[in-house]
């Protein structure tokens, strides 16, 4: 038996906690969306509560009105928040959430990833080099040197943001990510190309007493004792994209670079065990995903193969 909370004061705590470990605006919105919704619905009222027999009900409540992928949202916010109560104890034995387990879960329908071509990535880079799209060399510098790290790492959007600076070896070329998802630290080697912006960078950095003194690499251009934001970054690439539309290329995200990185790895020949290990999926066939897109290039390839 957990402690006795009710559900709602654990709620706030889950909520606060996760604005602690920089969940980003969205993820948030989406947390209180499904968790609301959850409590309301189930008649939750204190953290042993959240029951196989109250999760699948949920679910079978909600299947009707929403799709597949939809749902295992839901699902995968409601497994937060019970990891989140086992966490603190508010809740005395866990659920078991494997897919041999007791909850029930939608089959997932695999949505096409979109990711950014290779002629396309070339001209970011190398419009990167140049970006002179914000008011001040310093917004400039950082906004490069991130997206450098976006792009030739795979990093996920919150990884990227909150490095520590500590983080980077130049000695070993690696930059080691804590931040992870899966809650275990990973080590990513360091391109050559993104060395070289990583040094013009870090050297920049060193001059500013004020961001040389934040623990994160990429900090808040105000609250340098605060990680880059995700609302700043998201608004920094619309204005960037705006910059190449006479490229063609369509708007892209974070995380739009990370399947692109996934994609390019794959149809290069790397071992799909060695692109899982970069990304840090738990499973190997969350990576195998991004194999029908390297073969669909090649079928692209061939079509438009002439003589």
């Amino acid at each position: 038996m957990g402690k006795t909370s009710s559900i709602l004061t654990v709620y706030y705590e889950f909520m606060s906690y996760q604005e602690l470990v920089d969940h980003t605006k969205r993820t948030m919105q989406w947390h209180r969306r499904v968790l609301t919704s959850f409590i309301r619905d189930m008649s939750i009222k204190v953290p042993e509560d959240i029951t196989v027999a109250n999760i699948n009900n949920y679910s079978i409540k909600k299947r009707d009105t929403v799709k597949p992928i939809t749902l295992i949202s839901y699902l995968r916010s409601i497994q937060a928040f019970h990891n989140y109560c086992v966490l603190q104890k508010h809740i005395g034995v866990a659920i078991n959430w494997t897919k041999k387990g007791p909850i029930f879960k939608p089959k997932k329908v695999q949505i096409p990833f979109k990711f950014i071509h290779r002629d396309h990535r070339k001209i970011i880079i190398e419009s990167l080099k140049r970006v002179k799209i914000l008011d001040t060399y310093w917004k400039n510098e950082i906004f490069k040197a991130l997206v450098f790290v976006l792009c030739y790492t795979g990093m996920r959007n919150i990884e990227a943001r909150t490095i520590l600076a500590s983080n980077v070896n130049f000695e070993t070329n690696e930059i080691r990510i804590d931040n992870t998802k899966a809650r275990k630290s990973r080590f990513i080697p360091i391109h050559e190309d993104l060395s070289v912006i990583l040094h013009q960078y870090m050297h920049l950095r060193s001059i500013d007493h004020k961001y040389n003194n934040s623990p994160y690499l990429f900090p808040q251009v105000i609250r340098t004792d605060r990680p880059f934001s995700d609302e700043t970054l998201s608004k920094w690439l619309v204005l960037f994209s705006n910059t190449l539309k006479q490229y063609n290329i369509p708007h892209f995200t974070p995380h739009r670079f990370r399947h692109s990185f996934a994609t390019h790895l794959l149809g290069d020949g790397v071992e799909p065990h060695v692109v899982q290990q970069l990304l840090g999926h738990a499973d190997l066939t969350t990576t195998q995903n991004y194999i029908g897109h390297t073969t669909r290039d090649l079928h692209h390839g061939i079509d438009n193969f002439k003589l």
